[in-house]
């Protein structure tokens, strides 16, 4: 069953959408049917899987998340890296909205869905003393790394996430 949900930030009309999904999910619930909602990552990290899950629960019924691999781990993997060690921190920041606080941060940062901010956050992390890398579609057959600020493109797609880290000597 294709549930549409539109990565938009319009509050009303995103609740419309996730009440109409949740209520398709339980329609089939009621006959008795077990459901499965795929997704990539992990569910309780930023997952359009949630708003559905809080609805179907509030509705009574039975909902398990089974735990994925969030892209951000995937991605450290995939860099031959770690997040963090010893007490430094880990920092998980969506990047479509404010992000300036943010960036001041110690430790490690990671920018999720950074697509459509992308030229934005070129020209921000540009000149920063962390290392930055981009990596687009992890895992998938188009993903695509990108070393360093310099190096991001002005376009990519929805499945991109930045990983800054603080130089280490």
């Amino acid at each position: 069953m294709y549930l549409p949900v539109p990565m938009i930030k319009e509050k009303d009309r995103l609740k419309k959408i996730h009440d109409m999904d949740a209520d398709k999910v339980c329609e089939l619930l009621k006959e008795g049917k077990k459901l499965v909602f795929l997704t990539l990552g992990d569910p309780s990290v930023y997952s359009t899987y949630m708003y559905l899950h809080k609805r179907i629960l509030k509705m009574g019924y039975e909902a398990e998340m089974v735990p994925g691999i969030s892209s951000f781990c995937a991605a450290a993997s995939r860099i031959n890296d770690s997040l963090a060690e010893k007490e430094e921190q880990i920092h998980i920041i969506p990047a479509s909205y404010e992000i300036g606080k943010a960036l001041e941060l110690s430790g490690t940062k990671i920018l999720m869905k950074a697509g459509r901010k992308l030229p934005e956050l070129k020209r921000r992390l540009q000149g920063r003393s962390e290392k930055v890398i981009m990596i687009e579609n992890c895992g998938m057959e188009n993903e695509a790394v990108y070393q360093g600020a310099e190096c991001i493109p002005e376009e990519a797609g929805y499945y991109t996430l930045l990983i800054m880290k603080e130089e280490k000597e």
